[in-house]
């Protein structure tokens, strides 16, 4: 019996060493979502993307699209460029509508896909805070049933994917 307590006892300030170890670990590893954004920033201005494509109306979309997401989230005020803390611009690069598959005669599964270029810009001294490419895409079929049923329906929920990452990118520093 005393053989067995005096490991116990000695097994004990192992095991505590170990978990203390086990924490500074832990702690010099912890993922911070520390927002990459100057302390005064609270205005942003989203200018009209540029379109490099051949879609017709895709700018106004996507701009839209990412105008409603950064008025949704609400942490930063969206402005006239005069005013803004913040300009982000952006560059539709490519734009890919293909078809995925035959389902059944006549009825195909289509996927609309939106590449950007974006940049983030302080107004204070006009430097270029950060570069990102960001590509999202949409599946749909054109049928009855379902929310995304056309290729208009898909550019919209593509650009609102879009511009949810580009909200987590400006605020939060952090890519999905």
């Amino acid at each position: 019996m005393e053989r067995f307590m005096r490991k116990k006892f000695i097994w004990k300030p192992q095991l505590v060493i170990i978990s203390f170890l086990f924490v500074l670990i832990l702690a010099g590893c912890r993922y911070q979502l520390q927002p990459q954004l100057p302390a005064a920033a609270s205005k942003i201005a989203i200018p009209t993307f540029d379109n490099q494509t051949l879609q017709y109306g895709l700018a106004e979309t996507l701009t839209n699209s990412v105008v409603e997401q950064f008025l949704l989230d609400g942490r930063l005020r969206v402005v006239e460029e005069k005013e803004a803390n913040l300009i982000l611009r952006g560059k539709i690069t490519q734009y890919l509508k293909e078809t995925l598959s035959e389902i059944s005669m006549g009825l195909r599964e289509y996927r609309v896909k939106l590449e950007i270029s974006v940049t983030l810009i302080s107004t204070k001294d006009g430097k270029i805070l950060w570069e990102k490419k960001v590509e999202e895409a949409t599946t749909y079929t054109p049928t009855e049933g379902g929310e995304v049923q056309t290729e208009s329906d898909a550019i919209r929920e593509t650009g609102r994917k879009i511009g949810e990452d580009l909200v987590n990118l400006v605020t939060e520093g952090w890519e999905r």
